[in-house]
Parts: structure tokens; C-alpha cells; sequence
């Protein structure tokens, strides 16, 4: 059973540990007790803690932008009215829900520290059945963040209200949840964007990291609404030299060095020298690890995506889980576009298992 989705319609780059090989593609695998391991089954030993945004989604799905666009237009230009649409969906999303369901279904052992209201919380543990995936960090208010979603093949728009996001800061976590950050083997932190205290918050989750500490993956989301302070924080050294990875897309990587149609790993590699870490960028293309000494670059599939929303989520998990298992930065690169891919194709927009993308 996947309740998930409820539908309406029809470096400084931290050292790799040595682990387990990465997936390969093989065919007639044995069910028995002599097939091979997965290589994805050291993730069960692996506990990842994320945070810290949990939002309900509504997502309607459209024709082409090209197709919709102009009938949105006309609409507005009558003074209102209705745009029949194909389907809509409601579901658990956000950065650090997406990422923490993602990894989970991956088969990591995971805890979501954010905050919603009772549907939000409803909605993410109908998403987590049969995981591991930890939702007693999950506080539970009045409220919630909220996404209207446009939903089309080429493009998404979202309308989003960061509800108790938007004001997250360091005081809002127990002894707990700093425990759970220290012992972890991995620690994402994302949605930077929408969070007026993020700057403070992610200052106090970075000086529990370092050489010693766990992992600390940080993807700060579309900084564009707020570029300078943006722009500031990334000034913020004795953050970054704690950071092992950012992770980021050609769009939040164009708003720091110039236009997002025109960037390469190139223009990665200077961000990477200014903050001193390593950078994980991806692409509908191509995707790339960018540190000071190097660039691995690979390119990706071709797929007629039937949602977007999500996408950068579910690549972070990818890449996320590959770190913590020690492969290759190409393996790890390939994995997580294959990772996403699977989840932009999906008739359900429920992230893939161990399974599904061995």
C-alpha cells in the first residue's frame, strides 16, 4: 500500500568512508538465500536526520506552460474565472519531508525534525508506512506550511506560504534533536529559502560538524526572494568549512554567478573556492561534484517527466545516500539522477524503493 498521495480527478569535500559497491543492473536476480547482497542494504545501518520544513502540497496538473499560460491569461484578463484542470493531488511535501520520505524508502533510517498542524503530520505518516522513517520530531501546531503547485510537463509553479517555516530558528529544537544530529551519520539541512531565521539555525546545526562530526549536507533552496541576505550567508565562513556538500540546481546556482542557461561546472568550481566546499550540482542534463581539486561530471538520461515538484528532493536523497555509503562521486552522480528520474516518471509521485532502482 502507498498512501501517499490522496488524488482528486483522474571543499572542502569531507573524507569518503570506505562502503559497499554501488547498484549495478543486473537481470534474473535470485530471491534465495544465495542471491547477492543488495548493495543498497548497508543503508539500513545508516541514520540520516533532516530538517527542518514539512508543507502539505496541492498540486493541479496542466497542459504544456505554452498551452496554459495564455488560458490563465485570458482568464485574468476577464476579471476571473475558472481553468478546468486533469488531476489534482495532496500530499506531504517539502525540502526536508521529500528528502527524509526519499531516503527512507531507500531503506535509511531517518528522522524529520520540522513542524505542521494534524493533517500534515496525518499525511506524512500515511507516506511513511513500512519505513523507517521517524516522525516523533515532527511538532504539531495550529498550522502548516502550505504549496499550490502548478503541475505541468515542462515546467512548475509554486505558490507556497511557509506557515511556522518561516520564523525556525535554533530555539525551536530540544536536547534531543541535538542528540539525534550528533550521533547521526549524516544531518541535511535544506529550505534555507523560506526560513527568516534559517541563517541562525543552520549556524547552530554547522558547530556540531567538522573533520569528527557527521556529515552535514545543506541545499538552501531558490535564494532569489532573498538574494542579499544570500548573498550574506554565503560569507559566513565558519559555516561553510563545516558544510561537506551543498547541494544546488542550475537555477540557484545562476542566481549567485550569472544566468542559469548558460552554467557549468566551471561556474560551480569558482563557488566552490569562494565557500571552501564541496559542491553537488545537478541538471535536467548533467550533473556534477565540484571541489577545489576537481570536476566529475555525467550526463543524464532523457525522460518525459509527469511531475516536477519534488525532483531536487529526491536527487539530494540519491546523492545523499551514496555519500554515506562511500561510492564514487560518479557512481554516486548516476545514482541519483536514477534515483529522481524514477520518481519524475511515476503515474503516483511516490519516491522509488531499494528495489525499484537496483
Amino acid at each position: 500500500m502507498r498512501p501517499q498521495t490522496l488524488r482528486a480527478g483522474a571543499s572542502r569535500s569531507a573524507a569518503v568512508p570506505r562502503g559497499t559497491s554501488p547498484p549495478q543492473r543486473t537481470a534474473g536476480r535470485s530471491s534465495n538465500n544465495g542471491a547477492p547482497p543488495s548493495p543498497l542494504a548497508a543503508l539500513r545501518d545508516k541514520h540520516i536526520v533532516v530538517l527542518p520544513d514539512l508543507f502539505v502540497d496541492v498540486l493541479a496538473f496542466l497542459p504544456s506552460w505554452k498551452k496554459t499560460a495564455p488560458r490563465l491569461h485570458a482568464i485574468a484578463r476577464r476579471g476571473g474565472g475558472n481553468l478546468p484542470v486533469s488531476a489534482f493531488e495532496v500530499k506531504v511535501g517539502g525540502n526536508a519531508a521529500n528528502l527524509a520520505l526519499a531516503l527512507a524508502r531507500l531503506g535509511a533510517k531517518v528522522d524529520l525534525i520540522s513542524e505542521t498542524d494534524p493533517n500534515g503530520l496525518r499525511l506524512l505518516r500515511e507516506a511513511a508506512h513500512g519505513t523507517a522513517l521517524g516522525t516523533r520530531r515532527v511538532r504539531v501546531g495550529n498550522r502548516a506550511s502550505m504549496t499550490l503547485g502548478l503541475e505541468c510537463p515542462d515546467a512548475n509553479l509554486m505558490l507556497s506560504h511557509a506557515g511556522p517555516l518561516a520564523d525556525f530558528g535554533p530555539e525551536r529544537l530540544g536536547a534531543t534533536d541535538w542528540r539525534l544530529m550528533k550521533q547521526a551519520d549524516g544531518v541535511a539541512f535544506v529550505n534555507w529559502a523560506q526560513n527568516e531565521r534559517g541563517t541562525d539555525l543552520l549556524r547552530r546545526v554547522a558547530s556540531l560538524h567538522g573533520p569528527r562530526g557527521p556529515f552535514l549536507y545543506v541545499d538552501i533552496g531558490d535564494p532569489r526572494n532573498r538574494l542579499p541576505a544570500a548573498r550574506r550567508l554565503l560569507k559566513e565562513t565558519r559555516i561553510w568549512k563545516r558544510v561537506g556538500a551543498l547541494g544546488l540546481n542550475e537555477n540557484e546556482l545562476g542566481a549567485f554567478t550569472g544566468d542559469p542557461n548558460d552554467i557549468g561546472p566551471a561556474d560551480a568550481r569558482e563557488l566552490a573556492r569562494r565557500l571552501g566546499t564541496r559542491l553537488d550540482l545537478h541538471t535536467r542534463r548533467w550533473a556534477a561534484t565540484v571541489t577545489l581539486d576537481s570536476v566529475v561530471r555525467v550526463g543524464a538520461e532523457a525522460s518525459r517527466p509527469r511531475r516536477l515538484t519534488g525532483a531536487g528532493d529526491v536527487w539530494n536523497a540519491g546523492n545523499m545516500a551514496g555519500h554515506v555509503l562511500g561510492w564514487p562521486a560518479q557512481d554516486r552522480l548516476r545514482f541519483a539522477h536514477r534515483v529522481a528520474t524514477k520518481y519524475v516518471t511515476s503515474p503516483d509521485g511516490v519516491p522509488p524503493t531499494a528495489k525499484e532502482v537496483e
